[in-house]
C-alpha cells in the first residue's frame, strides 16, 4: 500500500513513468486461464496485475512473478508492457 521494489535494469526506460489500464489477475490460475485469451481486453498501455501469490495469499512464497505478455501482443511485436506483482 506504500510502495513497491522495482528492478530498474529489467524495465525499458519509457516503461518507468506509465498510466494505463488495469488488467487483473485473481492468482496464478487466472493468469493462466485468461493471458491469451483473444477476447481479453489488452493493450500495449494496459498494466498486468498479478494478485494473492505473494506470501499471504500462496503458500511460501512462489516465484510467480513473471508475467509473461500476451501472445496476442507479442504478435504486433511489443516485447516489454508494466507488470507488477505481489510475488516474488
Amino acid at each position: 500500500p506504500k510502495g513497491a521494489v522495482i528492478k530498474r535494469s529489467a524495465a525499458s526506460p519509457e516503461l518507468l513513468t506509465h498510466t494505463g489500464p488495469a488488467v487483473v489477475f485473481d492468482g496464478i490460475y487466472d493468469l493462466g486461464e485468461r493471458i491469451d485469451d483473444p477476447n481479453l481486453e489488452i493493450t500495449e498501455d494496459s498494466v498486468l496485475v498479478l494478485r494473492n501469490c505473494g506470501p499471504a495469499g500462496a503458500p511460501g512464497m512462489p516465484e510467480w512473478g513473471m508475467l509473461p505478455i500476451p501472445e496476442k501482443l507479442l504478435k504486433r511485436g511489443i516485447r516489454d508492457i508494466v507488470r507488477i506483482s505481489d510475488a516474488r
